[in-house]
């Protein structure tokens, strides 16, 4: 008997681990179906479905390994990779939101997926930018990329003059500018790559031209003899 009760133990300890039952846990089976499924069960919580989509999505999200090359206009690249990871399939994260074909037919904590890469080249230097016209041609936005890593968003008004700009150098300085409907930036607002604080107002009228611009805000100085 006792030779019996170690030999299932030994058994057991090497059967995979998708296939062992885990306790206090039920799967929830539907026949019709041939294999696992995303379904969402009325038992699952808030919490749950957080974690689920937290470590489904640290997996499934695109990550670059390396620096893109430019592939010029219209160029096109595809690649092909594995990625592997590992689930707690008897957590509520995985086991309520899925559904099995049978009450033993275990999700599996080891996972592994291909995935397929697809670029399309849209420019032909590395300074790629996406505009947004109305209906007469006009562009009342773009959004746009330099080289050096610097990025930026304007938009227009329906002349085609740009009123209000956003702006993140490559410095980590940005900005915030607004215009008139000529087109001249009458205010800017930003944080200098120290993230002081500055500000810029320009005004006319009839035959002057004023520009004030405010110097970064500095923090207050305390004696070394405060208390």
């Amino acid at each position: 008997m006792a030779k019996s009760r170690v030999a299932a133990l030994a058994l057991a300890l090497l059967l995979p681990a998708a296939a062992r039952p885990a306790p206090d846990v039920v799967l929830h089976v539907d026949p019709s179906l041939h294999e696992c499924e995303v379904h969402f069960s009325p038992q699952l919580t808030q919490s749950a479905f957080g974690r689920f989509v937290r470590e489904f999505g640290s997996v499934s999200a695109f990550k670059q390994g390396a620096p893109p090359d430019v592939l010029g206009r219209w160029g096109v690249a595809i690649g092909v990779e594995q990625i592997f990871f590992r689930v707690d399939e008897t957590s509520p994260a995985w086991n309520d939101t899925f559904t099995h074909p049978a009450a033993d037919h275990w999700l599996g904590a080891d996972k592994a997926f291909p995935k397929l890469r697809l670029r399309l080249g849209v420019s032909s230097d590395q300074q790629p930018f996406l505009s947004m016209l109305d209906l007469s041609g006009v562009v009342r936005a773009r959004f746009g990329v330099q080289g050096d890593g610097s990025a930026g968003i304007a938009i227009g008004d329906e002349n085609g003059k740009i009123r209000a700009t956003m702006g993140l150098a490559s410095d980590g300085s940005a900005s915030l500018a607004f215009g008139d409907k000529n087109g001249r930036m009458r205010a800017k607002f930003g944080l200098s790559q120290d993230a002081s604080p500055t500000v810029e107002i320009r005004y006319s009228f009839a035959a002057c031209s004023k520009r004030y611009t405010a110097c970064p805000i500095m923090k207050p100085r305390v004696p070394r003899n405060a208390v």
